[in-house]
């Protein structure tokens, strides 16, 4: 049978059913619209308690506020949101940047990073280590990571687990002194003082600089009863600060610390990590706000005297002498900035002042012993350097210094003595390398100047100094 039309009333009563059904899909279609607008193009995290907030921090975090809202897709800008509120310690709303930012572009692992880092210095120890061992395992050559992985790992006291992650960082980067630094610590922890001390060693070869290495000699010769070497290196340390291994992001963050306090650490911490563009914009915004703070001057010129800024370096080393005319580390640096400028003679007076004023610190005698051989007088210079030696036998530049002055004084065999020092104390200091090739030539030795250049071309092969001395080489053997 046909099947019956239906009514004009049965009609009328199916049509509502219909548009009702239309119109829900429409609202899910806008509701998906929605969600998928909102998670591709998400709306910049804003602070918990602005009303707490330094103005300095305000004025900079609504700066990058701004910037996420013309361009809310672009993971960058929630990054870098994100490491404002990180360099100010705002940590939970740096957490969420960076979880928007690894969202947006879950390819990068250096938001995962600083999220996991956010977390740690929040407190929430667990996460951050769970979110840490994904991102290494799926980013096995990441240094920094690697490195935070230890670091972390080691303050919850996991020390095997924090050995092996400060390993791999010596593996990925074996020119780096931190990942050797992180192996000490771990070594200390477990009262292991004698391989701390090798560690140690080996570190100090890579970095004589690293503040934090002199520290941790200091106790671990306190745990082998060395008491009075113990009490040199924790002088040398003192004022260490940690480092860590830097990502793309860790210059930013340099320039992105608000508050007088705040900048202050974060300049020191950067100086002590030889990122030192970034400590000068972080100090230089210091000093604008303390314009006579001699604290903040003294960093701010030795980041200067550091990164060869050296006019700036001087006008403020001459402002904190003003200040105070018997602080001998004022006087220390203002030699060396001269030394570094070519005024070798203006730098004698004060690096003469600065060894009246501390006749026990070798860096006075160092300094002074190097503007002795720029006025062209050796002998003098090395009784500046042995005394300089003899405070602090554990400085391998103090040597390389000490044996240019024997070579101006045709001394070669005392020279060669002490370029074998810098070789052994530090094995990554490519003028150590050339400079021993150097005298051993003078002294006839072509197998040991041979020996040193394979280990100078090494560490640098395009290295005029390098170059040099192999074309010196090739000439004895001609003879």
């Amino acid at each position: 049978m046909p099947k019956k039309k239906p009514t004009p009333k049965e009609n009328a009563r199916k049509k509502p059913v219909r548009m009702f059904v239309l119109i829900g899909a429409g609202v899910l279609l806008v509701g998906a619209f929605e969600f998928y607008r909102s998670h591709q193009n998400p709306a910049p995290v804003l602070p918990r308690r602005p009303e707490s907030m330094d103005a300095n921090v305000a004025a900079l975090i609504e700066d990058h506020i701004e910037a996420v809202k013309r361009d809310r897709s672009d993971p960058e800008l929630h990054g870098k949101l994100g490491i404002a509120y990180e360099a100010n310690e705002l940590y939970p709303e740096a957490l969420a940047c960076f979880e928007l930012a690894a969202r947006l572009d879950p390819g990068d692992p250096v938001w995962r990073l600083h999220g996991a880092i956010a977390l740690f210095d929040n407190g929430q120890f667990d996460p951050a280590l769970i979110r840490l061992r994904k991102l290494t395992a799926t980013h096995p050559d990441f240094a920094p990571a690697q490195q935070r992985l230890g670091t972390m790992l080691l303050d919850v006291g996991a020390f095997d687990d924090a050995e092996e992650a400060f390993r791999r960082t010596t593996t990925l980067l074996p020119t780096a002194a931190d990942g050797y630094v992180g192996l000490a610590q771990v070594a200390l922890a477990r009262n292991d003082y004698p391989r701390a001390v090798a560690n140690l060693e080996q570190a100090l070869g890579l970095d004589s600089s690293y503040k934090m290495t002199h520290f941790l000699f200091g106790q671990a010769y306190r745990g082998l009863g060395r008491m009075e070497d113990a009490e040199r290196e924790l002088a040398l340390g003192v004022n260490a600060a940690p480092r860590y291994l830097p990502d793309r992001m860790s210059r930013d963050k340099g320039l992105l610390v608000g508050g007088l306090a705040a900048q202050l650490s974060r300049g020191g911490k950067l100086i002590e990590a030889g990122r030192l563009d970034e400590a000068v914009s972080v100090l230089e915004a210091a000093l604008r706000d303390r314009p006579n703070d001699t604290n903040v001057m003294n960093n701010l010129a030795v980041a200067c005297l550091e990164s060869k800024r050296y006019e700036r370096a001087l006008e403020l080393l001459h402002l904190i002498r003003q200040a105070d005319q018997n602080a001998f580390p004022t006087y220390i640096n203002l030699a060396s900035c001269l030394l570094r400028m070519n005024r070798p003679a203006e730098g004698h007076e004060h690096a003469q002042r600065a060894v009246d004023l501390a006749p026990h610190v070798s860096q006075a005698h160092f300094v002074l012993g190097r503007t002795l051989v720029g006025l062209g007088r050796p002998i003098e210079a090395i009784d500046a350097l042995q005394e300089a030696i003899e405070l602090d036998r554990r400085n391998p530049v103090v040597s390389l210094e000490l044996g240019q002055a024997f070579m101006m004084v045709n001394r070669f065999p005392d020279a060669r003595t002490q370029f074998e020092v810098v070789t052994q104390r530090a094995p990554g200091l490519l003028a150590g390398h050339v400079k021993l090739g150097t005298v051993c030539l003078r002294l006839g030795d072509l197998e040991a100047a041979k020996g040193a250049f394979e280990s100078a071309q090494r560490l640098d092969p395009d290295d005029a100094g390098v170059n040099s001395l192999a074309r010196e080489i090739a000439r004895m053997r001609v003879r």
